[in-house]
């Protein structure tokens, strides 16, 4: 798998996290033969690969499959070279399991034609639309050197539901979402009528406040939480205690 120059170690905690802790089957999520799946924060594409893999574990081999049809979104420019050829490289070589549509676009509350993101050449994984909360919230963790050299990018920005109706996608069986602070824009961009089409939801999600729907100050994990269960999913959220001062919230979501 290629990575971004002097990112290893990210790269070694994402495939560890996906992998081997399985971060993205929990609490019945799961993945199957057939199913849409739409990667938001696509990174360099190790959710590619896990998807590949889950979603035909244990399945029968004597008869063809259908494929998982992946839609991979990577916002910045330096990372999304890198998915690209990750994906070509380990994915689109097994196109009887997968099929694949990457987009070097945000996905966000809004279309619009350019938003700052901020790049970090030495934790990519990182790089992030709000760079003083992601300073604030990582920075004892990280360290401030981790920062250093720090580059702006504008990228395009679109809605969810502007891809769902652009590529005439009806469901969505399986929608992870990993942004970095940009969690509830994306949920923004789903529209009233297109909520019924996505069935399983795992996002990761820092410990921060926000302003909640009724315009009060809560924590964003609260705020998500209440988006979902009023949109009929049932949810569970674990805690990560990463250091003494950094917290991280997985939440996962599902109809039935």
């Amino acid at each position: 798998m290629d990575i971004l120059q002097g990112s290893f170690s990210e790269a070694a905690f994402i495939y560890k996290e996906i992998f081997e802790d399985t971060i993205y089957s929990a609490h019945g999520i799961a993945l199957r033969p057939g199913d849409v799946v739409f990667d938001i924060g696509a990174n360099i594409g190790v959710f590619c690969q896990y998807a590949m893999h889950a979603a035909f574990e244990g399945q029968p081999t004597e008869y063809p499959l259908p494929q998982v049809k992946y839609y991979g979104f990577e916002a910045l420019p330096p990372i999304f070279d890198v998915l690209c050829r990750n994906v070509r490289r380990n994915c689109d070589s097994h196109s009887d399991r997968i099929s694949t549509k990457l987009f070097n676009v945000a996905l966000g509350h809004e279309a619009c034609d350019a938003v700052s993101f901020t790049f970090y050449p030495r934790i990519p994984g990182n790089s992030t639309l709000n760079h003083a909360e992601k300073v604030r919230l990582q920075g004892s963790l990280l360290g401030l050197q981790a920062f250093e050299g720090a580059t702006d990018y504008r990228v395009p920005m679109r809605t969810l539901s502007g891809v769902l109706t652009e590529h005439e996608v009806d469901r969505v069986d399986f929608l992870k979402i990993d942004v970095e602070g940009a969690e509830l824009l994306v949920l923004r961009g789903i529209h009233d009528e297109h909520w019924d089409r996505i069935w399983q939801i795992a996002m990761e999600v820092p410990d921060v406040e926000e302003i909640g729907e009724d315009g009060r100050q809560e924590r964003r994990v609260d705020v998500i939480y209440d988006i979902l269960q009023r949109h009929g999913f049932k949810v569970n959220v674990e805690r990560f205690q990463l250091s003494d001062s950094v917290v991280n919230f997985m939440i996962y979501a599902k109809r039935g």
